[in-house]
């Protein structure tokens, strides 16, 4: 759960990001939890995986890191996606592949 200081005086409705849960504490922070049932899984293909980078350098929430023994990126912190697809976007050789999965309880 990530915390952000909330000043907004509007209610904290997500229609962006459906699979994060936004609520507001009593200390006026905004809480930011990854919904239950909806989760985003990040595919790098090895093969097709240059090691340039970018997408570690785009994705504002640090999904990716860089393996300097095989010089390849990983996605590690799945958890962590927001869904915004920079790294699909700015991928030069299309090696990384999110998607939406639901969590079936």
């Amino acid at each position: 759960m990530t915390l952000f200081p909330w000043k907004a005086p509007w209610s904290a409705t997500n229609t962006y990001f459906p699979f994060l849960s936004l609520k507001v504490n009593k200390a006026k922070f905004l809480e930011i939890s990854s919904s239950p049932t909806l989760l985003m899984e990040v595919y790098v293909d090895r093969i097709f995986c240059n090691g340039c980078g970018i997408c570690v350098d785009m994705c504002s929430m640090g999904v990716f890191h860089m393996n300097h023994r095989t010089h390849k990126t990983e996605a590690d912190r799945q958890n962590l996606c927001v869904g915004c697809f920079k790294c699909r976007e700015f991928c030069p050789t299309q090696a990384i592949t999110p998607r939406w999965i639901m969590r079936v309880s």
